[in-house]
C-alpha cells in the first residue's frame, strides 16, 4: 500500500476522518474503512504505474496521490469540491507518470522480461533467390 493512516492524518484533520469513517458512533477512526480506502487507492495506482516501475518503497509522490484518492473514497457520494479537485489532480498525475512525462525518483524503469517469454525464430524462405535461380 502506498499510504497509511498516519499519512492521511498528516494531510487531514482527525475530526474529519472520524466523521467520515465512524459508522458505529464510537468517536474513533475506523481503521478497517481507512485500510479499505487506501487499498482501493493502491489498486488504482498500481494500474497506472506497475507497468513502468517496480517499487520497493513508495515514492513520496505516490503517497500523496494515494492520500488524495483514499480521502475521496472515504468522502462518499457527495465529496466537497476541493476533494473532487484533489482526486482529479491525482488522476492526472498518474496519467503523466504512466505516459512517462513525470518520472518517479525511485524504482526501476522497464521491468525485465518475464521468464518463459515467447521467442519466435524465422524459418528458411521457400522461394529464396538461390532456390529460384534459373526461373
Amino acid at each position: 500500500m502506498y499510504a497509511t493512516l498516519a499519512d492521511l492524518l498528516a494531510c487531514h484533520d482527525e475530526r474529519d476522518l472520524i466523521q467520515l469513517t465512524d459508522q458505529s458512533g464510537a468517536g474513533v477512526i475506523d481503521q478497517a474503512r481507512v485500510d479499505n480506502a487506501i487499498r482501493a487507492a493502491s489498486v488504482i495506482i498500481d494500474g497506472h504505474v506497475a507497468m513502468k516501475y517496480r517499487l520497493g518503497q513508495p515514492a513520496p509522490l505516490l503517497t500523496e496521490i494515494a492520500v488524495a484518492l483514499a480521502y475521496h473514497r472515504l468522502s462518499g457520494d457527495t465529496p466537497p469540491d476541493a476533494v473532487v479537485d484533489a482526486k482529479k489532480d491525482a488522476m492526472a498525475m498518474l496519467a503523466k507518470i504512466a505516459a512517462g512525462t513525470i518520472k518517479l525518483d525511485q524504482g526501476e524503469e522497464q521491468l525485465p522480461a518475464r521468464p518463459g517469454a515467447i521467442v519466435i525464430a524465422p524459418r528458411d524462405r521457400h522461394f529464396s533467390r538461390d532456390k529460384m535461380d534459373g526461373f
